[in-house]
């Protein structure tokens, strides 16, 4: 009996001509006893990897978030970026596999002697082993920035190596932040990086609350100030006691987006105490320059290299916690 008769495919378009060096032919590594091979086209610029070992589909299918988080891995570690299409595709099956080889490639030597199906687009697909599966999809012209295949492979393989058996899926804020992340390599200007990246780091802020202490100090305020409200003779000083009144009541229980943003450093920073109290400074005056260019003021080339430098840094340091890649795994920017 084959315990091992399925294989899980995806397929990602990297955004770079030649992003990694040594995949020109395919390369196969193992991660326990699952057998992965990897292959680049130059052409299309689909970066094929296929996880074999699986006894059924659905052992194939669950392992695919550790193939996505293998990926993700592999763009905040090396940079290496690529279109997030993480839909499942349809596989067609030809009902003659060596006439339609025979139709594709004309029994060329050293074609394949059956192709049993196709599939067109980005995203996953489950087939058994050993079937070779058409893949159709259209080509794109990019940059050329290349990183060896070693460090690609020793990403990939920290990610899923060091994950839980079935990671759990990505939240919508953390999926959202990925793909921030993914599209700042697309602005040409650090400008536009920052202020990308920062909007990726907003996203993995939301949702902290405030202590229950100060929540109840800044209701308290409130309604102090809805008091002088109904107190105040001089017109529209009344309305603007509410209005405060109302604002501080509707943003009691959560932080703004700065304190926000300064109480996930605090959460994420690493190191020595000092080296913890000047990364979370760091974020807080990055979060700064952000809000000044956004408000269409002068900020000096250098303030805006800076800036992006430690959020860039900051960033992938706690997407790389969100994916399962283990601390002393991670860059240190």
């Amino acid at each position: 009996m084959i315990m091992d008769n399925y294989a899980i495919t995806i397929l990602v378009r990297v955004l770079d001509r030649k992003p990694i060096n040594g995949i020109d032919k395919v390369v196969k590594f193992n991660i326990g006893d699952v057998m992965l091979a990897v292959k680049l086209d130059e052409e299309t610029q689909i970066l094929r990897l296929t996880a074999s070992g699986f006894a059924t589909e659905d052992e194939a299918k669950r392992f695919v978030p550790k193939l996505i988080h293998g990926l993700y891995n592999m763009a905040l570690e090396d940079t290496i970026a690529f279109e997030p299409t993480f839909d499942e595709l349809k596989v067609f099956y030809f009902t003659d596999p060596e006439m339609a080889a025979t139709n594709v490639f004309g029994g060329s030597e050293g074609a394949p002697e059956r192709i049993h199906g196709a599939v067109t687009g980005e995203g996953f697909y489950v087939h058994k082993k050993g079937e070779t599966i058409l893949i159709s999809t259209g080509s794109k012209c990019m940059a050329t920035v290349s990183t060896a295949w070693a460090n690609v492979e020793r990403s990939i393989i920290d990610c899923i190596s060091g994950a839980d058996h079935e990671p759990s899926p990505l939240s919508d804020p953390i999926a959202s932040a990925l793909d921030l992340y993914l599209a700042h390599f697309r602005e040409t200007t650090i400008r536009a990086k920052l202020l990308t990246l920062v909007s990726s780091l907003e996203l993995l802020s939301q949702g902290h609350e405030r202590p229950k202490e100060v929540r109840d100090c800044i209701k308290e305020f409130a309604r102090t100030l809805q008091a002088k409200g109904k107190e105040a003779d001089e017109p529209g000083l009344n309305d603007s006691f509410i209005r405060a009144a109302n604002y501080l009541q509707s943003n009691a229980k959560q932080e703004s987006i700065k304190e926000a943003v300064r109480s996930l450093a605090k959460r994420t920073a690493r190191g020595s105490d000092a080296e913890r109290l000047a990364f979370v400074k760091q974020v807080a005056h990055a979060y700064d320059i952000r809000s000044q260019l956004s408000h269409g003021n002068d900020v000096q080339t250098s303030e805006v290299n800076a800036a992006f430098k430690i959020v860039l840094y900051a960033v992938r340091q706690i997407l790389q916690s969100a994916i399962g890649v283990k601390e002393d795994k991670s860059s240190s920017g």
